[in-house]
């Protein structure tokens, strides 16, 4: 290649997969460059492969899903769970500069009732993902530790999603993390579902790993009922349920 322009029109004209995997890979590259200037240690190569390529798996699963929805234009809003069913809606945040991250889970019935919701931080986050799984297992351990037995699982990162229906993810870096989810589904619950949210069906749990995100390190809090400064999102969602 005799330029940038060059390198970047060859990019560009790959299919789609190709294109996500050297955009993205060039900006971990970008990224491991700048860590290791300001001190940090360096990932190990096959971290850094995982991480590319859960990204474009992500960014190509909500491309279709955007397509779909494009397609069907329908109005996406939050829904109540079946009858003797509990839906547990997670969500992770991440600062990526300070590499600290937080979680939020909520609990919700039939009636949109929130039976308990929690959130927390943690100065050990590897990425945003790691904030996924850890709101995936702080929401299951707090259903299991209620004596839940059926239950939902629901969130706005098909990565998460996918990790837990499937197998392919028990060698990467957060294999561990993911096979205690899996542990305590398979220990603990009657049944168990998962299911992918767009991101505004799935507000009162992010605005909950905020304040997660935003707490003292490792901070774990729990509310029995609606945490404080959510409660508007809560009637939003119980709203737009019955319509």
């Amino acid at each position: 290649m005799q330029s940038a322009w060059a390198v970047l029109n060859s990019i560009l004209e790959l299919e789609e997969e190709k294109r996500l995997l050297a955009i993205i890979l060039m900006y971990g590259w970008w990224n491991e460059r700048n860590r290791r200037r300001e001190g940090e240690g360096r990932r190990v190569a096959s971290v850094l492969a995982f991480s590319v390529q859960k990204q474009v798996d992500e960014l190509l699963n909500l491309a279709l899903q955007q397509r779909r929805e494009h397609k069907n234009r329908t109005v996406k809003k939050w829904t109540q769970p079946a009858a003797e069913v509990l839906k547990i809606n997670v969500d992770g945040a991440f600062k990526h500069q300070l590499l600290l991250g937080g979680w939020g889970y909520v609990i919700r019935d039939v009636g949109a009732h929130v039976i308990q919701a929690g959130a927390g931080s943690s100065s050990r986050m590897q990425d945003a993902f790691h904030a996924e799984v850890m709101a995936g297992v702080k929401g299951l351990q707090a259903a299991a530790n209620l004596g839940m037995a059926n239950i939902q699982l629901e969130s706005d990162s098909l990565t998460l999603i996918q990790a837990l229906r499937e197998e392919n993810f028990r060698y990467a870096p957060l294999g561990g993390l993911l096979l205690e989810a899996k542990n305590i589904i398979t220990s603990s619950f009657v049944s168990c579902q998962f299911s992918y949210c767009p991101r505004e069906c799935n507000k009162v749990a992010d605005a909950i790993a905020s304040i997660g995100c935003n707490s003292p390190l490792n901070t774990d809090l729990v509310w029995d009922g609606v945490p404080p400064g959510v409660e508007d999102l809560v009637v939003g969602d119980y709203a737009a349920s019955l319509g």
